[in-house]
């Protein structure tokens, strides 16, 4: 997300999936996301969070519990991500 154009002096945040699994294993749906986060200003990296979020479910007929399992996992590592003190990190004060 970058609300400036490069450049600009604006900090911008940069997402870099490193895995991404949707899997069965024993008769469960398991699910891996992990991604790094990263607060730059004019291309110099200010802070940076590793996530890595895991879900299971028990895999029933069909794909539902799989599109429950990878909703679950994604909105467990959004939530993971801490917005303030990747700032405070970066030295980027938030009003």
């Amino acid at each position: 997300v970058s609300p400036g154009s490069p450049g600009s002096g604006e900090p911008e945040l940069h997402i870099v999936l490193n895995e991404f699994l949707l899997d069965v294993a024993n008769r469960r749906w398991v699910a891996t996301v992990a991604y790094e986060a990263s607060l730059r200003k004019r291309g110099t990296v200010l802070s940076t969070q590793s996530i890595r979020a895991q879900s299971e479910r028990l895999k029933l007929i069909g794909w539902d519990e799989a599109n429950s399992t990878l909703s679950e996992v994604f909105t467990d590592s959004v939530n993971r991500l801490d917005f303030v003190e990747l700032f405070r990190q970066g030295g980027i004060p938030i009003p």
